[in-house]
Parts: structure tokens; sequence; C-alpha cells
């Protein structure tokens, strides 16, 4: 805990002689109009297979970022939820609900070509932490089980990002980024089996797994400084 605080003090320090060397730092604040994502959701595919690729999320996030001239500090907070329903009748179904949350922190850097030109590139870096829930039912087919799931994942995450920003105004700007999640996940499944046949069974099981997950459009926002 020494250890962290006394890390924590020397990144702060360093920071404010750094803002001191350069421009005054700006705030900004960013609201994601729409991301366009791979439809990764772990181990809930039990849960919604045969769904799109891709989904389209609308307002699915929000962002502050610390500048420091062309170096800046970024965080991000997002969220999406997939819904999947089926009718039971048929002779196999999976049905269910997925809900995630990604929480991000990094470092970016712009690319001023020329101080007249208001398309800036950038690239970015971003340590994450993404935490998801499932639930829903899957089963039927020939052997008429059916079973009922509920999937909590954590994962970490570092993303690599290259985009792209229009400055409107010294204040105001849109912003394109498309990046590569590549994520390690602790997974836990509660299942449970039920069948008119059978007793209930009830079974619990850990798991882990290593992704690396194309992200096309991570986030279109609109974006205002202060």
């Amino acid at each position: 805990m020494r250890r962290i605080i006394f890390f924590t003090l020397v990144l702060l320090f360093s920071l404010n002689c750094f803002a001191q060397e350069t421009t005054s730092p700006k705030n900004e604040i960013g609201v994601s109009l729409f991301s366009y994502q791979c439809n990764y959701v772990g181990y809930a595919d039990i849960l919604l297979d045969n769904i799109k690729e891709f989904q389209f999320v609308p307002f699915g996030g929000v962002s502050y970022k610390k500048y420091f001239g062309k170096h800046i500090l970024r965080s991000n907070i997002s969220y999406r939820e997939i819904v999947k329903l089926q009718s039971k009748s048929s002779n196999s179904f999976s049905e269910g609900i997925f809900r995630e949350g990604i929480f991000k922190i990094g470092y970016e850097r712009q690319f001023i070509i020329h101080k007249k030109l208001n398309l800036i590139p950038f690239l970015a870096l971003d340590l994450g932490v993404m935490h998801s829930w499932a639930e829903g039912a899957a089963g039927g087919g020939i052997t008429g089980f059916y079973y009922n799931y509920d999937v909590n994942e954590t994962a970490f995450r570092v993303s690599p990002t290259f985009g792209i920003r229009y400055n409107f105004t010294d204040k105001l700007s849109l912003l394109a980024e498309t990046c590569v999640d590549i994520q390690y996940s602790a997974i836990q499944v509660d299942q449970t089996q039920i069948s008119p046949r059978f007793p209930i069974y009830e079974d619990d099981y850990d798991a882990s797994r290593f992704y690396v997950i194309p992200t096309p459009i991570s986030r279109f926002s609109l974006n205002v400084k202060f």
C-alpha cells in the first residue's frame, strides 16, 4: 500500500512539473454519440448465439481528458446491453440478457500536422477493467435438457487506439476512434439443469480466457473543452 501511495505521489509531482513547462492543461468532457462494436460476449454466447457479429450502440459512454499540450491523460466509462428473446416452444432455443460496463484510463498523443488544419490524428494506449453480467436460459433439442445460466465476467484490457479529431472551434470538436482490446478474463458460471425426467442439477464453475477483440468504432463523440 505504501508503494502505491509513493508512486502515485511521484506521478502527480511529475505531471505538475510537466504542466509548468508547457501550456496550462485544459479539461474536456466527451459524450459518445455512438459506437460500432464487435459482439464479443464471452461465455454468454451460450445464451446469445446467432446474434449479429457487430452491434451499433447509441450514447454508450462519457469521457474526460486533461491536456498538457500535445500530451493528454484520458479516461472513459462505457456501457452496453444486448437482449435476445426466442420462443421456448421451438425444439431448441436460447435467450438472455447481457450487460457490460468498462472503465479505461490511458495516455493520448496528438500529431498536429499544421496549425491551421482542424483535422488532428492521434494515438492512444488505454488500460481498462471490464465487468459483464449475463443471465438467461438455453436448451431443448434431442436431449430435452434446459439450462438456466448466470454468468459473471471480470477482465483486464490493454487497448492500442487510433483516432481522428475535427475541431470546429477551440472548445468544440468531434472525434472517431478505433481500437483493439487485448483482454484476459476471469469467468464465473452458475448453471442449473432442468429436465422433466430428471431432478434439478446445479453446477458452478470458474474459467479464464484470453481474447483479442477488434472494435471498428470504439467511440464517435462530441467533445467540449473548458
